[in-house]
């Protein structure tokens, strides 16, 4: 009895990977896990600086929040744009299309985006040094 093996859906049968095509990958996964990492953690920075204006956390503190905010969400921006660029070319390469992790990169670019300018603008009306 011959056992025959199932083709994985992830890889188109017309073209075989190359190094490059792994190289790529490996990349895009990890500027994945830092984008979602980053992206988390900024999150929460700017959950906690919501929840510091009701709890009346100190002045200092307050700025100090907003800067880890500003750096925090720039640098998770800068992340995720890296992610989409070689998402997209490992796409090209490997010829096909995958929409939820597109979505994710752009959804996070544009949130983030938001919560870099209200970050700045908060430090520049209340401010911020």
């Amino acid at each position: 009895m011959s056992r025959e093996v199932e083709p994985d859906i992830h890889t188109p049968a017309r073209k075989p990977a190359g190094s490059l095509d792994r190289a790529l990958f490996r990349i895009m996964r990890m500027l994945e896990s830092a984008s979602l990492f980053l992206v988390s953690f900024s999150l929460s920075v700017g959950a906690l600086y919501i929840i510091g204006n009701f709890q009346s956390f100190l002045d200092r503190s307050q700025f100090m929040l907003l800067l880890v905010l500003r750096g925090s969400s720039f640098l998770s921006v800068l992340v995720t744009a890296y992610y989409l660029a070689f998402l997209v070319m490992w796409m090209f390469r490997r010829r096909i299309f995958v929409l939820p992790r597109i979505v994710y990169a752009t959804t996070s670019i544009v949130l983030l985006l938001m919560i870099l300018f209200g970050a700045a603008y908060l430090d520049s009306v209340f401010g911020g040094a």
